[in-house]
């Protein structure tokens, strides 16, 4: 397959997660509307936005250099794998199908060197970084698990139920908080692979920053809708994320290889 194809359907999938039948995009416009489950919105939102459709956006533009956006989708993927079983929501299952798939075919080209090239594959802590990530890894699967536990209730819909009851949001016939708990998981593990990884430090860090900031920033000021965290919770969240992003930008090897390919 040419670059030219890959960079193309890169370029299709992109507007697929971000619009139809993805939603990313469309569920980020309303997540400071009081009349939707602003928070349930906020993460499916920010999970197929940012760590998605936007690293297919990269993908399609940088196509040979895109190790950073190519090892954010093979993690978004796992990461909905690992909800679909522990959330019970299968349909979760069939999008990590998908993505696993559209990643494998555009984005060959920036991972099948990282098999040949051990410069590329070397773990060099940056420890600042490394540390914020790590220090967070427990919360964020404390969260993760909590929202799996709420899907596995069944919940009400949100718009049926109103608010102060404990409802869910639900898209293409997926439940939202399996999704919510899917981005715990994959701001978890990809924070520690900015920290550890130099070849992919700078990219995902400001991923993991802007996604883990705009949750927060909504859970602060959506309190107490659904999929929302208490407001300690929520502040510390931005605060975390904002010491993600200096510290992922302020590292000197923020996607230096010693091959000379820039991320």
């Amino acid at each position: 397959m040419s670059d030219v194809t890959r960079r193309v359907l890169a370029a299709l999938f992109a507007l697929t997660w971000l619009l139809f039948p993805g939603f990313g995009l469309i569920d980020l416009s309303v997540t400071w509307d009081p009349s939707w489950a602003r928070v349930l919105e906020a993460g499916w939102g920010v999970f197929f936005t940012v760590l998605v459709g936007a690293a297919f956006v990269a993908v399609a533009l940088s196509l040979r250099r895109a190790v950073g956006p190519a090892v954010q989708l093979y993690v978004a993927a796992a990461a909905l794998a690992v909800a679909a079983p522990l959330a019970a929501e299968s349909g979760v299952l069939y999008l990590a199908l998908v993505l696993t798939a559209e990643t494998a075919i555009v984005c060959a080209p920036a991972t099948a060197p990282l098999i040949r090239d051990r410069a590329r594959m070397r773990f060099a802590p940056d420890w600042p970084l490394t540390v914020i990530a790590a220090g967070a890894a427990i919360p964020w699967s404390i969260y993760a698990f909590h929202m799996f536990r709420l899907n596995r209730r069944s919940l009400g819909v949100f718009e049926n139920s109103g608010r102060g009851v404990e409802t869910t949001d639900i898209t293409i016939g997926i439940d939202h908080y399996a999704v919510q708990g899917a981005l715990g998981i994959a701001v978890a593990v990809l924070a520690l692979l900015a920290g550890l990884w130099p070849a992919v430090r700078r990219y995902i860090g400001v991923s993991v920053a802007l996604a883990a900031g705009y949750i927060g920033l909504v859970s602060l000021d959506a309190h107490p809708h659904p999929g929302s965290v208490n407001r300690v919770w929520s502040l510390l969240c931005v605060c975390w994320a904002g010491a993600i992003l200096i510290a992922s930008l302020a590292s000197r090897s923020g996607g230096q290889v010693t091959t000379g390919t820039t991320q």
